[in-house]
């Protein structure tokens, strides 16, 4: 049997926001959705949370063409919200001393989420959620694994590595990241 190379991709609504922005991070991150759509036959993950998001911050033409674009193309899987996310929020809270780190974190749990229920990717330009996740990883096995690629981080090469398969690299993965290191 052949093994299909399509994966599930968590895919932050900054992204979706940002390929509206008339500089170098739009630029990047119109780029990488290009490339996703149509070199690729990747799939975007979405639940009800991620969607809200989209919808809440990612309004502008571009966004909105291509999550159009990718359900004419039936690219689009929807997944219910995890029913133990309790566990894995309280683990976060449990962690941190500093309400600011805490906010960050849970404002973007949701990316986690989806991403351990499908094939644990997050494509995000949110470099503080990254940094206090992988701050984290000893302490939240579950998450160490978890592959975060930021499409505006020149180092990271997204594209590229988004079109050759978009494997689960060591060096994207939570565990291995250091602030510098891929930026």
């Amino acid at each position: 049997m052949i093994r299909s190379n399509k994966k599930r991709l968590v895919v932050d609504a900054c992204v979706a926001c940002s390929m509206g922005e008339r500089n170098q991070n739009g630029k990047f991150c119109r780029d990488f959705m290009d490339a996703f759509r149509f070199k690729t036959e990747n799939f975007v993950v979405m639940t009800e949370a991620i969607n809200s998001e989209w919808k809440k911050h990612a309004r502008h033409k571009f966004s909105s063409d291509w999550l159009c674009s990718m359900h004419a193309r039936r690219r689009v899987v929807k997944i219910n919200e995890p029913s133990n996310n309790e566990l894995l929020r309280s683990e976060i809270i449990s962690l941190s001393d500093s309400a600011e780190h805490i906010d960050a974190m849970i404002k973007d749990v949701i990316l986690l989420e989806a991403a351990l229920l499908t094939d644990r990717t997050i494509i995000s330009i949110d470099k503080i959620a990254r940094r206090l996740f992988s701050g984290t990883c000893e302490r939240i096995g579950c998450i160490r694994d978890v592959v975060w690629v930021n499409p505006c981080t020149s180092e990271e090469s997204a594209v590229t590595w988004l079109v050759n398969g978009a494997k689960n690299e060591r060096e994207r993965q939570l565990c291995n990241y250091t602030s510098g290191a891929l930026e």
